[in-house]
């Protein structure tokens, strides 16, 4: 329903992203987005300006001092107020209707879960950029064969915060799993 927009909250994971994340942060402000957002920057033991960076664009600096862009991913959800969360990285520059976007999903589709989608490589490796852009143009016909095996990519999602929550911290939980009982052949 447009009339009560969604509160979208934005995650960055960032480590050591001085150099990048302003451009990043500036996409962010730029959003054509009417309703309401918070963006979270979550430092991850940066050695760099990352936090300042973050903060003189506004942003939400949490610090996660557990190293790995899962743990720092976790604790901005951790801390997010919106219905929405949608997560993107620090050197990824999102276009101004990536809100609006999301938002138009998640309210034309209530019963979804989860959305996310495409992204072009503009730097690094050549391989990279050109495999990057065969996946854009295979992908619809990848999703009509089967539907099941969609891409979702840290840099452009979006997940409803209670689904997300309901699924619990895999970061915190433990990683033993228990074996099964051994049986000695006869």
């Amino acid at each position: 329903n447009s009339r009560h927009p969604l509160f979208i909250s934005v995650v960055i994971p960032a480590y050591n992203e001085e150099a990048v994340l302003g451009a990043c942060l500036r996409a962010l402000s730029a959003q054509d987005y009417p309703g309401p957002c918070e963006v979270i920057v979550v430092d991850n033991a940066s050695t760099d300006g990352t936090a300042a960076v973050a903060r003189s664009w506004g942003a939400r600096v949490v610090s996660e001092p557990r190293r790995g862009i899962a743990c720092a991913r976790q604790a901005g959800c951790a801390v997010a107020r919106g219905a929405i969360l949608a997560g993107t990285d620090a050197d990824t520059v999102v276009p101004p209707n990536w809100l609006s976007a999301i938002a138009r999903r998640f309210q034309e589709h209530p019963e979804a879960t989860a959305a996310a989608g495409y992204f072009r490589l503009w730097d690094g490796p050549v391989l990279a950029r050109v495999l990057t852009r065969v996946g854009d143009a295979l992908s619809p016909a990848i999703a009509r064969c089967l539907p099941w095996a969609w891409n979702f990519c840290g840099n452009n999602y979006a997940v409803r915060a209670s689904a997300f929550r309901a699924v619990g911290d895999p970061a915190r939980r433990s990683r033993r799993v228990p074996r099964p009982p051994h049986r000695a052949r006869s």
